[in-house]
């Protein structure tokens, strides 16, 4: 176990320094690596990694793995002003043409949903309209609002829930749910897909809800999609 952990240090110390050649040790490369490092043996990556029909087998206890070992993110959050809601009007152009996508009306009804959002600031704990959303209270809101599917508060318990459809990434379709893991020993993060290459969610806080690009970072630390519409 000793000479494992040792050897896998030494392969990730040389990442960094490569990176460091490569990009003058950007910081963002060197975050980069590390979380590469750090997720890689860990309990979501092995989930990740499981084939989507032997993941459902053994469900039950994978998600007690991880509700055992939950808390999510629990940091301070930007002030919630007027002023920052006023500022929704400039990210409306982010989005997504509804009319050439050949989906089923839930799943256009949820993406309209989604898309009315956009620009509100992120909030932890919070799931209204009004004063902001964080990322499982977007989805929750989201759902609830446009087809009447009640999700659990949380990201974490979002995942673990009975119903739905587990999904590799390579299955989803605009609507359906993406579970991601920021330290690889619990469900932390969800978005909603929206089409090849981008989700919306609620990022983190000093972000607002937006459409991102599925770009390195989210396919790393991406573990399931999940779906409850046909």
């Amino acid at each position: 176990m000793k000479f494992k952990l040792r050897a896998e240090m030494k392969k990730f110390i040389a990442n960094i320094v490569l990176a460091g050649l490569f990009m003058n040790f950007g910081s963002s490369e060197v975050l980069y690596q590390y979380q590469k490092w750090r997720f890689k043996d860990s309990l979501t990556a092995e989930i990740k990694d499981m084939n989507v029909n032997d993941f459902v087998s053994q469900s039950s206890e994978y998600v007690n793995l991880i509700l055992q070992d939950s808390l999510n993110n629990t940091s301070n959050n930007s002030p919630k002003t007027t002023s920052e809601l006023d500022k929704k009007e400039k990210y409306k152009q982010e989005s997504v043409s509804l009319p050439n996508m050949n989906i089923s009306a839930a799943r256009i009804a949820v993406l309209k949903e989604s898309q009315k959002h956009i620009g509100i600031p992120y909030s932890y704990g919070s799931m209204d309209p009004t004063s902001g959303f964080d990322c499982s209270g977007f989805v929750g809101y989201v759902y609830n609002k446009s087809i009447s599917v009640k999700l659990p508060r949380s990201s974490r318990n979002q995942f673990a829930a009975n119903g739905g459809k587990f999904l590799e990434y390579k299955d989803l379709q605009p609507g359906d749910l993406m579970f991601f893991s920021h330290n690889g020993q619990n469900i932390q993060h969800v978005g909603i897909y929206v089409e090849e290459g981008r989700f919306i969610h609620a990022p983190r806080t000093g972000r607002r809800i937006t459409i991102d690009e599925y770009n390195r970072y989210w396919r790393q630390h991406f573990v399931k999609g999940k779906s409850y519409l046909q």
